[in-house]
């Protein structure tokens, strides 16, 4: 794979190399067919659309026969804590502060307080634009 890697680098501008060929990992590999891991659909599609000619040209020459190349992505999971006890939530909440924390009774009333502040109190629009006499902005 490193090998492989390092023709590809010798191809392609430095950017695009960064961007698209290092976050790819392998995933198999083969008599006749290499299986790239990409890390979301999007890098897939790319790679496929305007790398595989090339990607395919050069893993046969390195394996010295036609090699087909295919790729596949798993997407991040993530860790879910269905219940978690009242002490045990602030601690996450301290180690991991995106961590999104879904309670019914908050551990206490400044808690509660700080978390709807936070995510529920904010305005994102101007009253004032909804209010305009002209058209605009109106629904």
């Amino acid at each position: 794979w490193q090998k492989f890697l390092l023709r590809i680098e010798k191809k392609i501008k430095p950017q695009n190399f960064k961007i698209w060929f290092k976050p790819a990992q392998l995933h198999s590999l083969t008599q006749d067919k290499l299986v790239i891991k990409v890390p979301n659909d999007f890098s897939k599609k790319w790679l496929k659309g305007r790398y595989l000619s090339t990607i395919e040209k050069e893993i046969s020459q390195l394996m010295g026969c036609k090699m087909t190349v295919s790729f596949i992505y798993h997407p991040v999971k993530k860790d879910v804590v269905l219940e978690v006890d009242v002490k045990g939530g602030i601690e996450i909440k301290k180690k991991y502060p995106k961590a999104v924390l879904i309670f019914l009774l908050p551990p206490s009333w400044q808690e509660l307080e700080k978390r709807l502040n936070k995510n529920f109190c904010q305005i994102s629009f101007s009253f004032s634009f909804i209010r305009k006499s002209f058209g605009i902005g109106k629904s």
